[in-house]
């Protein structure tokens, strides 16, 4: 990659680095969600008011039926199933390189949206797909980058500050979205979108490398930091598939994730949805209250990330522990509060569910998005990856589920959606609390790093004999 060096070198290359990811994240989300705000009214009547006066109803210009939505709103998600694909190619190519494709191609084809709607529903479901499919690229690559730029100390706060670009990108879609409809109708939503991305890979491409050592504009005292703290060596990367897929606690990690991503994609795929059905609100107060539960999540992460690192490096708790109390955190609120919003069909109630669910599962979604880098630094993109593949199932299946269920579009449909979610988070605490695990894996250790291991565990033992 090429690289443009920053003028203001008095800021350390590494958070410029989290600054553009923070950005790009941003944009993943406008891309991913721009559609389930779209949607609301593409697939609804429209009330026009003649010069005379006369009101006189038009019928919706995509006639979709529940079923449909969810498929349409799920096809994102089966692209996503390539995310273990994504991060083999960031092992292999780079974290950077592939991130930034990522997020370029998802841009792109979203540019091309309103004319494959034209042309066909399955293209358009097709588009949607391969945006997916880049987005999955993007989202597994970036633990390969964080894996060779983020000390271990600070892993939870970069990975906290630059995902606090997905909530912001889902608040900043949801209500910017409402306008632009309004304005200019839903197709605005996707080129807006389209060409912000085009331009944020710009910056991305000329000031991002794949590691430090390689960066022409790093000061040599980040740079020595940085490599001393990391210790990733230039040993060829050899993939231990058989240790990989028998890991039990990258399994936990992967049940976890679709327990997870269960509620998100609630959240964000249906949300806006379940507000018109329930309330019947303005398709522009239906944004801006949409996105109340994600500016929560905004608080909430960066603080998870700060609170975790401090825990790690004074070594209250071991990375394991922490890990596994942000996961119960997360799931346990979530487990009482769709509980709470099953039985209780209170507007008001609803959002504060939301709210007070999308503040504090961010304790679980740092911990699982941190735990591979944990695991297995060097295959961490890899190991993402694979953990991805089971929130995109969940992506897919949660849709998928509340379109047979809300047939009707009753609180009483809607509820039961929200009480099974409860049943998933209780199963997601129970397995990743006895399986799960933030200790690196044998498996993962370059030769190097297991004779180092040896070495200090012998010296332990000696240690620990001569004290007897």
């Amino acid at each position: 990659m090429q690289q443009m060096c920053l003028s203001c070198c008095c800021i350390p290359k590494r958070y410029v680095i989290v600054l553009l990811a923070f950005f790009g994240y941003i944009n993943m989300y406008c891309l991913r969600t721009n559609l389930s705000m779209a949607i609301v009214q593409m697939t609804s009547q429209k009330n026009i008011t003649l010069e005379n006066g006369t009101i006189i109803t038009e019928e919706p210009e995509f006639n979709w039926d529940s079923k449909q939505k969810g498929f349409v709103l799920s096809a994102f998600s089966y692209g996503y199933l390539a995310a273990p694909l994504g991060g083999f190619l960031a092992t292999k190519f780079g974290g950077g390189t592939i991130f930034g494709i990522g997020v370029l191609m998802t841009g792109v084809t979203t540019l091309f949206t309103q004319l494959v709607l034209y042309l066909h529903f399955y293209l358009f479901i097709a588009s949607r797909v391969i945006e997916g499919l880049f987005e999955a690229f993007a989202f597994a690559s970036v633990a390969e980058l964080w894996s060779r730029w983020a000390p271990p100390n600070e892993r939870s706060k970069f990975v906290s500050y630059s995902f606090t670009g997905i909530f912001i990108g889902t608040a900043v879609s949801f209500s910017i979205s409402g306008f632009l409809i309004k304005l200019w109708g839903w197709p605005a939503v996707f080129y807006t979108n389209g060409i912000i991305s085009v331009i944020w890979y710009v910056f991305w491409y000329l000031l991002v490398t794949n590691d430090p050592a390689d960066d022409k504009c790093i000061s040599n005292a980040e740079k020595t930091y940085i490599l001393t703290k990391v210790k990733r060596n230039q040993e060829k990367v050899v993939i231990p598939w058989r240790y990989v897929l028998t890991s039990v606690p990258l399994w936990a990690a992967c049940a976890a994730k679709f327990a997870f991503s269960c509620g998100h994609s609630i959240t964000i795929m249906c949300l806006p949805q379940y507000i018109k059905d329930i309330h019947n609100i303005d398709i522009k107060q239906i944004g801006f209250i949409s996105s109340i539960p994600h500016i929560c999540a905004i608080v909430s992460y960066p603080l998870c990330g700060i609170i975790a690192d401090y825990l790690r490096k004074n070594e209250i708790f071991t990375p394991t522990q922490v890990h596994k109390i942000y996961v119960t955190i997360g799931f346990l609120v979530g487990t009482v509060v769709f509980f709470i919003a099953g039985l209780w069909s209170n507007f008001i109630a609803s959002i504060a569910c939301m709210s007070m669910f999308k503040f504090f599962i961010s304790f679980s979604e740092l911990a699982i998005q941190v735990v591979a880098l944990d695991m297995a630094p060097r295959f961490s993109a890899l190991l993402s990856g694979i953990t991805n593949s089971f929130l995109t199932m969940a992506a897919i299946v949660s849709p998928t589920v509340v379109g047979y269920i809300v047939t009707e579009h009753s609180a009483a449909q809607w509820n039961t959606c929200f009480i099974l979610l409860s049943v998933v988070y209780i199963l997601g605490i129970v397995v990743f609390v006895f399986f799960g695990s933030g200790k690196q894996q044998h498996w993962a250790m370059a030769p190097s790093e297991k004779e180092n291991a040896i070495k200090f565990n012998h010296i332990h033992e000696q240690t620990k004999q001569n004290i007897a």
